[in-house]
């Protein structure tokens, strides 16, 4: 009976027009409490800056922890239901949880398409339906927004990744800390302010130290590099190996992509790495410190002193291994 009466009284309150006054209230507790609310805050802060500014190398992680949580609870449902058990409830969580953060790794695009469909298409119905009040229009432009941008971040992962992740990262570092600012008129304005700054910070320290970031190893551009380094002479006399990104040439088993055998003359441990720098779309050559030295065209390398590589040029180490750069 008291339930129901303060349950009445609250209805009453906000039927009132005072929800401006509630929205005070809380407002006044939460910076009450201020120290209080943003040392708990500190773990959430902690996650929302590696997502705004470290989101395009962890972003695969995130979305496996979302695979195996959405999965998780999606199976406790249908297992819990099917046996009316808590053991149902588990292990359905375990097993689909499991299946759906595999999947999530290894189908990485086609998670990213559903996980990017959904959120936009909730996001854009509920906007819609807040403006029209007319639910069909919001699931339509729902729909269309979220295979539009679904598509969209399937083709410039990379690109929307760095966008989505520096964004949402950004809206919880500025949500926490505009808090500061809650019982002032100026709160809405900082809220925003941080939000751009951190948005465009994230974007740009992602964009400039992690823009050649790769997915799997293979990079995300379908095009394969134009590059090849061609063996003219030698141990691998024939072999062409596509330029992607490095290739190192030494004798050391785990630091090397073109291996030579212990036997072979002339040939260090890491003799020499051929670079392709994906954004100026230029290659070039350094000598990793070898013991017995690097030519290029016939003149010998400095030792780890990048120089440019064009097609033709002619690379020569230890006795008669010889490449060249073809494109």
């Amino acid at each position: 009976m008291e339930d129901l009466i303060m349950e009445n009284l609250i209805m009453d309150y906000l039927a009132g027009g005072a929800v401006d006054d509630l929205l005070e209230e809380v407002a006044a507790l939460i910076a009450s409490y201020m120290w209080i609310v943003v040392l708990l805050s500190i773990p959430v802060l902690a996650l929302a800056a590696a997502y705004c500014f470290f989101g395009v190398k962890i972003y695969r992680i995130l979305l496996v922890i979302a695979g195996v949580f959405g999965g998780g609870f999606t199976g406790s449902i249908v297992l819990g239901l099917m046996t009316d058990s808590s053991a149902g409830i588990i292990i359905g969580f375990l097993l689909f949880g499991a299946i759906f953060g595999v999947l999530s790794w290894y189908l990485y695009k086609v998670f990213l398409f559903i996980q990017t469909f959904f959120s936009t298409f909730y996001a854009t119905f509920f906007i819609m339906f807040i403006i029209t009040g007319n639910p069909t229009v919001g699931v339509a432009l729902g729909v269309l927004a979220g295979l539009v941008l679904a598509i969209m971040i399937c083709i410039y992962t990379k690109l929307f990744v760095m966008i989505t992740t520096a964004y949402r990262g950004a809206s919880s570092i500025a949500g926490i800390l505009s808090l500061f600012f809650i019982t002032t008129k100026a709160y809405n304005i900082v809220n925003f302010l941080l939000l751009a700054a951190f948005t465009a910070a994230g974007f740009y320290v992602q964009n400039r130290f992690f823009g050649d970031t790769y997915n799997g190893g293979k990079p995300e551009n379908l095009m394969l590099a134009k590059y090849k380094l061609v063996g003219i002479d030698g141990m691998y006399k024939g072999f062409e190996f596509d330029l992607e990104d490095k290739i190192t040439l030494g004798r050391d088993v785990d630091n090397c992509n073109v291996i030579f055998a212990d036997t072979c003359p002339g040939v260090s441990r890491i003799q020499c790495e051929v670079i392709y720098d994906h954004r100026s779309k230029s290659v070039s050559i350094v000598d990793r410190y070898s013991s017995y030295g690097t030519t290029l065209n016939g003149s010998k390398l400095e030792i780890n002193r990048p120089m440019p590589l064009n097609n033709g040029d002619v690379i020569m180490f230890g006795e008669n291994n010889v490449f060249k750069l073809t494109c």
